[in-house]
């Protein structure tokens, strides 16, 4: 924190919320609704997998996409 933040009280909350409002970094709640909803729609094509995440007690921390048509995969 610069000086004059410090001088202001800004802690690294007030930081990451002006960062999220100015859109430089991602609201983890939204990312994980956004998440959410991915993983539904896989439960819904494939429930048994509903049954491997119950019985693995995995959780759900976020979604990325795994690559792109520019990637060549090995």
């Amino acid at each position: 924190a610069t000086p004059k933040q410090k001088e202001a009280h800004i802690d690294i909350a007030d930081w990451i919320i002006f960062q999220i409002r100015e859109g430089k970094v991602m609201s983890t709640a939204n990312h994980l609704v956004e998440a959410e909803r991915i993983l539904q729609r896989m439960i819904e094509k494939n429930p048994v997998l509903q049954k491997l995440i119950d019985d693995l007690d995995l959780v759900l921390v976020g979604a990325s996409p795994i690559g792109n048509d520019d990637e060549k995969t090995p």
